[in-house]
């Protein structure tokens, strides 16, 4: 089933711990300052970083980024994790992953 993280911040700001393993469909984050922003967009554990977006990636006067990490399976209880300087909008799509049956085997 799938969930949705969103919102608008202009410091650091994580989703909540999903309990089952998930991708992220589709995500986009939107620059609402008037001038430049840096931003940085990860999945963590709380100790280790998987950057989904360049380290420290700039995004001017309206501009915006979007993408999918579909194709990652993000372990069990990680978070998102988005650090910025200044105000941006974001919407994050997540779907779970159930775990596979281990009876079949």
């Amino acid at each position: 089933m799938a969930t949705t993280f969103q919102g608008n911040t202009s410091v650091e700001v994580t989703s909540p711990a999903y309990n089952l393993p998930f991708k992220i469909t589709f995500f986009t984050i939107s620059n609402l300052f008037a001038g430049t922003t840096t931003l940085t967009v990860s999945v963590t554990d709380g100790v280790t970083d998987i950057l989904l977006s360049a380290k420290d990636m700039q995004l001017s006067d309206g501009d915006f980024m979007e993408g999918s990490v579909s194709e990652m399976i993000i372990p069990a209880n990680n978070q998102i994790k988005i650090a910025t300087n200044q105000s941006i909008s974001y919407y994050f799509t997540i779907c779970n992953i159930k775990p596979e049956d281990d009876s079949s085997f």
